[in-house]
C-alpha cells in the first residue's frame, strides 16, 4: 500500500489532495497521512468525510514536524482525528507508553533515528508490539548494506507488521524495494497547493514519480528484476533517473535504486537478499569490488577495476563497462582522423584505469597523473603505461576521471591552464555541470569537448546488455533518457 504523506498548510488544500488521490488510486490501494502538525491551525474536522483512509500524524518539532504545543495537547489531537473517522495514528515510541488512547488496530508506533540505524532493531519491533501496535514504522539513517540488511531482519521478526526504510536521499532504494526490504507499505509525497515545502524530505518519492516513473502504475506491480547504483553518495548519480525512464519506454518490469554503501562487506547478502539481478559500482568501490565476485571478466581483470557485477544463478561476475564509455567516444570524437600522439589520464582509480587502458589500446601514448603519485604510478605499472607528476607541453588528449569540476569541485580545473591547446580533446568523465570547469576553460581555447553524459550513455547501454540481453533501440532510448535527466530533473 502507499502512504501518500499530506502536508498541507490549510484544511481546503488537504481536502483537494485527499478527492485527487481518491480518484487517482483503487480502493485499498493508497491511505493519506495527514500531518497535523503542517495546518496552520490544526482541525480533525478536516477528516469527516475523507474519500480515503486517513492516518493521523502530528510530529513534534524534534522529529522534524512543526507541533509546538504540548503533550498533551498534541494527544487530544490525535485522539479527535481517531473520533473523526482516522482509522489510525502515529505514535513516537519514546511516547508512547503516555498515549491513553485506543491501541490495537488504531495504533502504529514509529521511531525515528537520522544518524544511524541501531543493531537492536528487533528489540524495538519487540517493545513497540508490547505497547498493542497493530504497526510498527522504522525510518533510520542508512549507511551500508548492514544497515540494508538490519531492516530486512526487523521486518522479518514481524512479518506484515514493520513498515522499515532508510532517511535521506542516498537510501530511496530502500523504499523502492520496500516489498523485497519486507515492508507492507510505502511513503510518497502527495502535493497540494499549500504544501509546506520542508515537506521536501530527501528520500521520500513524489507520488506521480512512484506511480509512474520508477513503478509503471499506481497498483505497484512487483518488478521481475531488480538493480541498484551502489556508492557512498549513490544520490548524485543520474542512474536510477535513466534507468528508470528507459525500463518504461521498453517496457521491461525491471527497477533501479540507490543504494548507499562505504564498503563491500554484506554486499553480496544484500543482494541475495534483495533479489538484485545487477549493480553498478562506483569509485571508491571500483577495485575492491573485483574481490567480492566468483568470477571476473577477463577486460576488468586486465583494467584491474570494475564498475559493474551479475548476479546470474547464484554466481557473481564482475564486468567494466567504462572502457567502452571512453572508447566508443573517443572513436566517435576522432572520427577519419587516424593521427594518435599523448593523452594525459588525470586520476588513479577505477575509471582512470578504464580510460588509461582504452586510450592505449586505440594508439595513444598515455600518461597517468594524479595527486597521490604513488597510486598513479601503480596504475601505470599495471597497465604498462607512464607516470607522471608534472606534465610540460599540452597532450593531444585529456581525460579528467577525477570530481575536480565537477560538482562536487566546482570552479576548480583538474589540470594547469598551460596544458590546454587550441585542437586539442578534452573528455570530462563528469556530467554536473554539463560544463565543467576543464570544459569551459577548454571552449575558450578552441579544444574540441566530450561531456561526461556522452560516456554514461555508453557505459549504461552496455551494463543492461550484460544484465538483460541485447535490447531492440536500447541505445537510443538510454541516450534520450540521459539527456532528459540531465535537462529537465537535474538542477545543474
Amino acid at each position: 500500500m502507499i502512504i501518500a504523506v499530506v502536508a498541507e498548510r490549510n484544511a481546503a488544500c488537504v481536502l483537494d489532495v485527499f478527492r485527487h488521490l481518491a480518484a487517482a488510486h483503487a480502493p485499498g490501494g493508497v491511505m493519506a497521512e495527514l500531518r497535523l502538525d503542517a495546518l496552520d491551525q490544526p482541525d480533525c474536522d478536516v477528516i469527516l468525510g475523507a474519500p480515503l483512509p486517513v492516518l493521523a500524524t502530528c510530529r513534534r518539532e524534534t522529529d522534524g514536524g512543526w507541533w509546538k504545543g504540548s503533550e498533551e495537547a498534541r494527544f487530544a489531537l490525535l485522539q479527535r482525528a481517531l473520533r473523526c473517522g482516522a482509522v489510525m495514528v502515529d505514535v513516537e515510541l519514546d511516547a508512547v507508553a503516555r498515549w491513553t488512547g485506543p491501541r490495537g488496530r488504531k495504533l502504529l508506533v514509529s521511531h525515528h533515528d537520522p544518524t544511524t540505524t541501531p543493531r537492536d532493531l528487533e528489540a524495538l519491533v519487540s517493545l513497540a508490539l508490547q505497547h498493542q501496535a497493530d504497526k510498527v514504522k522504522l525510518a533510520t539513517k542508512v549507511n551500508n548494506a548492514a544497515d540494508v540488511l538490519a531492516l530486512t531482519r526487523a521486518c522479518d521478526s514481524a512479518p506484515g507488521k514493520v513498515v522499515a526504510f532508510g532517511l535521506g536521499a542516498d537510501a530511496l532504494g530502500t523504499r523502492l524495494l520496500f516489498r523485497r526490504i519486507g515492508s507492507p507499505w510505502v511513503y510518497a509525497r502527495a502535493r497540494g497547493s499549500s504544501a509546506r515545502e520542508q515537506l521536501s524530505a530527501p528520500g521520500l518519492p513524489d507520488m506521480l514519480d512512484l506511480t509512474t516513473l520508477y513503478y509503471p502504475d499506481s497498483s505497484l506491480p512487483e518488478p521481475v528484476a531488480a538493480f541498484a547504483i551502489l556508492a557512498e553518495h549513490p544520490a548524485t548519480s543520474i542512474g536510477p533517473l535513466v534507468f528508470a525512464q528507459v525500463f518504461r519506454a521498453i517496457k521491461l518490469p525491471a527497477i533501479y535504486v540507490p543504494l548507499p554503501t562505504q564498503g563491500i562487506g554484506g554486499l553480496r547478502e544484500m543482494m541475495r537478499r534483495l533479489n538484485l539481478r545487477g549493480v553498478s559500482v562506483t569509485s571508491p568501490l571500483k577495485e575492491s569490488v573485483l574481490h567480492a565476485a566468483d568470477s571476473v571478466h577477463p577486460l576488468a581483470r586486465a583494467i584491474g577495476a570494475a564498475n559493474t557485477l551479475h548476479m546470474q544463478d547464484g554466481k557473481l561476475t564482475a564486468w567494466n563497462t567504462d572502457y567502452y564509455g571512453v572508447r566508443e567516444v573517443m572513436l566517435d570524437a576522432l572520427g577519419e582522423d587516424t593521427a594518435r600522439g599523448a593523452a594525459l589520464v588525470v586520476g588513479a582509480g577505477g575509471a582512470a584505469r578504464a580510460a588509461a587502458l582504452a586510450l592505449l589500446q586505440l594508439g595513444f601514448e598515455v600518461t597517468v597523473t594524479n595527486r597521490n603519485m604513488e597510486r598513479a604510478e601503480h596504475v601505470a605499472q599495471d597497465l604498462g603505461v607512464h607516470a607522471a607528476a608534472q606534465i610540460d607541453s599540452p597532450p593531444r588528449v585529456i581525460v579528467n576521471a577525477t570530481p575536480v569540476g565537477g560538482s562536487r569541485a566546482p570552479g576548480v580545473l583538474p589540470v594547469p591552464e598551460k596544458l590546454l591547446a587550441q585542437g586539442q580533446i578534452l573528455f570530462d568523465m563528469n556530467y554536473r555541470p554539463r560544463e565543467t570547469s576543464l570544459l569551459r576553460a577548454g571552449r575558450a581555447r578552441g579544444a574540441k569537448l566530450l561531456g561526461g553524459e556522452r560516456m554514461y550513455a555508453v557505459q549504461a547501454t552496455h551494463q543492461m546488455n550484460i544484465w538483460w540481453g541485447h535490447l531492440p533501440n536500447v541505445t537510443r532510448h538510454v541516450k534520450e533518457a540521459v539527456t532528459w535527466a540531465l535537462r529537465e530533473r537535474i538542477s545543474l
